[in-house]
């Protein structure tokens, strides 16, 4: 997830709940698999840029060249309309030969220069490892934010302020605050997760449910009830920082869960 839409959850300013996107990358020995991308949208919230979400039906040439952002080779198998909890849109399945040809960026509002996860897969005895990695260096994240951020981050130019500036966004921990951040937050979630075609023999992972691991995860509604969640967010979120400095802030916390910066899981 690129770090400027993690902030964005995370201090609840320019996403009020809009969405809930959740990926399942499907992967065999082999290299090969499929992604099933379900993208869905509250009707209180204005239609987002994306296939599938609110304003017209989208077209195969849409489902296309979002097959064409994965990466090289990926390409659109089929697409069916969904709902859940109030909120539609629709679930796509995406097919690739080749793993290591796959860029799934988590946050699918995400820019097209943001980090995407990248994937090796090499032998590794009777079996193969698979590496999924996360650029989070200051310099990508500085590059890829805006010239202008909104006014409530506290500062007109967050990419002209040096990586040790103060603390931004609104104050989390006022309880009233908490409470309207929380009902604006309601039904947002992204979430990233492998199911893997065989037997997981070992994995750095610290979420694995038989041959499933999940790499990213962010419910912002339980994120933000949490009642540690506002002094660690507040005094650590600010302009220039990176998701590996975040981490620790982010530890333990219900709510999220954001492998990385590299992930390996071995399996047979």
């Amino acid at each position: 997830m690129h770090l400027r839409h993690l902030a964005c959850v995370l201090l609840v300013l320019p996403l009020t709940g809009c969405l809930t996107s959740t990926t399942l990358i499907t992967v065999d020995r082999a290299g090969r698999g499929t992604i099933e991308q379900t993208l869905l949208t509250s009707p209180k919230t204005p239609p987002l840029t994306l296939p599938g979400l609110g304003g017209a039906p989208p077209s195969e040439s849409d489902f296309t060249a979002m097959a064409a952002a994965l990466g090289p080779g990926v390409r659109f198998v089929s697409q069916r309309p969904a709902q859940a909890g109030g909120f539609t849109g629709s679930i796509a399945t995406f097919a690739f030969d080749d793993i290591r040809t796959v860029r799934l960026r988590p946050d699918p509002t995400a820019p097209p220069e943001s980090a995407p996860l990248a994937f090796t897969l090499v032998p590794q005895g009777d079996g193969q490892l698979l590496t999924v990695t996360m650029v989070e260096t200051k310099a990508a994240m500085l590059a890829a934010a805006p010239a202008t951020t909104p006014p409530l981050f506290g500062t007109p130019s967050a990419r002209a302020m040096p990586p040790d500036a103060p603390a931004f966004g609104p104050n989390l921990a006022d309880p009233n605050v908490a409470q309207m951040v929380k009902g604006m937050v309601e039904g947002f979630r992204v979430s990233v997760a492998l199911q893997l075609q065989g037997t997981i023999t070992g994995t750095s992972a610290a979420k694995v449910s038989g041959s499933r691991v999940t790499l990213v995860d962010v419910d912002a509604a339980t994120l933000i009830a949490n009642p540690e969640a506002p002094t660690r967010l507040q005094g650590a979120l600010r302009p220039g920082i990176s998701l590996t400095e975040l981490r620790p802030q982010l530890k333990g916390l219900k709510g999220i869960v954001l492998e990385g910066p590299s992930v390996t899981v071995a399996f047979k």
